[in-house]
């Protein structure tokens, strides 16, 4: 899905041995008279078989345009299908965000739960494509899924709002928060532990902060301090095996590059943090993806280019990140935005492992998302992505046979990792 119609679910989603997909048609209004309230539009659910086959579809509330503003999206909770909508309230300029589940029989929605009550005013278009652009929702459970934490965050104020919920999506407590001292925060990651107990990672003013929450009422909002380099990233998990989080993330030692990753532990009872651990990137892989047009080696401006990570829980409990590096070039009369070479890092527990998926180099300007998508598997994490016919012999051993295409769908194990002394 793109950047600016964001859509946060899986497309389709699969449960069991069904999937579903939704469609949800936009025909906003813009100009002087738009206001947020106006982005509604109506929601087809589907059903296909296992070779994508539709089997029954339905057009929810009559085709009638109520939802919105912002996307729904379809998720697996539980191993049921569930909706998960938003609904404008004019009079208190409120949004809902409800979760209802889907009955595979007919597609009918079950009674839906509020999961949270969101206060947003009823912008006008600038503020309204901003907001629409840079919102983040995340349904993320526990380890032992005995809880579920429900965040939205507007990417456009000091606010972030959040539920956590029982296995059965009731709320066991939401809260509204207002972060002191900051105008804009962007939201990166966030967790909750098997208590209950909340944590968020943010960037706000180039500066990485943790707010943490308690069952108890207990919270915390803390800078993460690196001494003299700067976090860039960073992003809070579970940890599986104890009640720690983990933090782990990307920093900088100058202005402009980022220069290596950082891990550290979050206590879950005293919020204190453990002193990081530090690696820089291999120099072998700064002059690989500097060859990309990803990096630089020169003394003054060393390291990679930003990219913007995400964060995965391994089935053994450690934590990789992966992005695609994606920037804007300034030509003389115009700009554009070109796209490439893939970065993944591994954290284990002796040292760190680098690893970098080489693509060719694409006009991103017009694409719809990223073109990788990683999926954690029971041995660790495959990554699929999409690439140039000509990235192949060049930068790979020979390629086997495939269709004479200029573009394809294609997967590659990781190549042979660089570990980091």
């Amino acid at each position: 899905m793109s950047d600016r119609l964001r859509y946060d679910g899986d497309v389709p989603l699969k449960v069991a041995d069904a999937y579903y997909s939704l469609e949800a048609e936009q025909k906003m209004q813009f100009g002087f008279t738009f206001k947020l309230h106006k982005v509604r539009f109506p929601i087809k659910l589907m059903k296909h078989d296992k070779g994508l086959q539709t089997l029954k579809e339905i057009s929810l509330s009559n085709g009638e345009k109520v939802y919105g503003p912002f996307l729904p999206v379809l998720k697996n909770f539980n191993d049921k299908p569930y909706l998960f909508y938003y609904l404008f309230s004019e009079e208190d300029e409120r949004i809902k965000l409800m979760a209802a589940e889907i009955v595979p029989s007919d597609l009918s929605l079950k009674t839906p739960e509020e999961l949270l009550s969101i206060e947003q005013k009823n912008v006008g278009l600038q503020q309204a494509s901003d907001l629409l652009y840079n919102y983040k929702f995340e349904l993320t459970p526990s380890p032992d899924k005995s809880r579920w934490l429900a965040l939205w965050s507007s990417g456009i104020n000091n606010r972030f709002f959040f539920a956590v919920l029982d296995g059965s999506l009731k709320r066991l407590r939401t809260a509204d928060e207002t972060i002191s001292g900051q105008r804009e925060l962007v939201v990166k990651s966030a967790c909750v532990d098997n208590a209950g107990n909340v944590f968020i990672s943010y960037v706000a003013d180039k500066q990485a902060h943790i707010f943490s929450s308690s069952a108890n009422g207990k919270k915390m909002d803390q800078e993460v301090k690196l001494g003299a380099a700067n976090a860039f990233e960073v992003f809070v998990l579970p940890s599986l095996n104890s009640t720690d989080i983990q933090v782990a993330g990307t920093y900088k030692e100058g202005k402009d590059m980022i220069t290596g990753v950082f891990s550290q532990t979050l206590n879950s009872a005293s919020f204190t943090m453990s002193n990081p651990v530090m690696t820089a990137f291999p120099a072998t892989l700064v002059e690989q993806f500097d060859n990309d047009g990803w990096a630089n080696t020169k003394a003054k401006k060393y390291g990679l280019y930003e990219i913007k990570l995400q964060p995965l829980l391994l089935a053994d409990g450690t934590v990789d990140l992966v992005g695609e590096f994606r920037r804007t070039e300034l030509g003389v009369r115009t700009s554009f935005i070109v796209a490439g070479g893939i970065l993944n890092v591994h954290f284990k527990n002796k040292g760190v492992a680098f690893s970098r998926i080489p693509k060719a180099r694409v006009s991103a300007g017009s694409t719809i998302g990223d073109s990788y998508n990683a999926v954690v598997a029971a041995g660790g994490l495959v990554i699929f992505t999409t690439t140039m016919r000509t990235t192949y012999g060049r930068t790979l051993p020979p390629p086997p046979t495939v269709p004479t295409t200029t573009r394809m769908l294609c997967w590659w194990p990781l190549q042979q990792p660089m570990t980091a002394p």
